[in-house]
């Protein structure tokens, strides 16, 4: 009777040993694919940054300024305002109305009546607001994309389990973008 219960208490301490492994294996790579998110997005900033202080020379110095500013947890507020007042300064639209105005060209039908309509339309955009639209639709994915890693890991993170046996160490909590 006794070895029963030394057995099933075995099993069910080795069950938890296991769950606590591949959990915290889980948050290992959610937290990989976080930073990675991250990194892309940092990124995607300074590209958008780049593109803006090639096309707007006047920019130029507050384009590098908010390229130095490093994409931490910390200083999501200072490198988003930063980032505002730029597109602000050059009268661009911001991410999410950018996002809508590329994708409006998409949804053109290109027929052989109008199909000289459309060439003119596309022949009349600027290489440069092409260039700054195309960097900005790449931050907003890059946002998105960065945003659901942090979702993820914010999800098994709450988990009761997760926070009683500490299983994500001493990894900062992370914050939205």
């Amino acid at each position: 009777m006794t070895e029963t219960i030394y057995l099933l208490v075995g099993v069910a301490l080795a069950f938890v040993v296991a769950w606590c492994y591949f959990t915290a294996q889980r948050l290992n790579h959610l937290h990989i694919r976080m930073d990675r998110a991250r990194y892309s997005l940092e990124s995607a900033l300074n590209r958008r940054a780049a593109v803006l202080a090639a096309l707007h020379p006047a920019v130029a110095d507050a384009a590098r300024a908010a390229e130095e500013i490093e994409l931490s947890y910390e200083n999501f507020d200072a490198r988003r305002e930063a980032e505002q007042a730029l597109l602000d300064a050059v009268g661009f639209p911001g991410d999410g109305e950018m996002v809508a105005a590329v994708s409006e060209p998409a949804r053109l039908q290109v027929t052989p009546s109008n199909q000289g309509d459309v060439q003119a339309r596309t022949d009349e955009s600027d290489a440069g607001t092409a260039a700054l639209a195309d960097a900005s639709v790449r931050v907003h994915l890059a946002a998105r994309f960065y945003n659901q890693a942090v979702s993820d890991v914010r999800h098994l993170r709450r988990r009761p389990l997760v926070t009683f046996f500490r299983l994500a160490g001493n990894a900062p909590q992370p914050s939205y973008y």
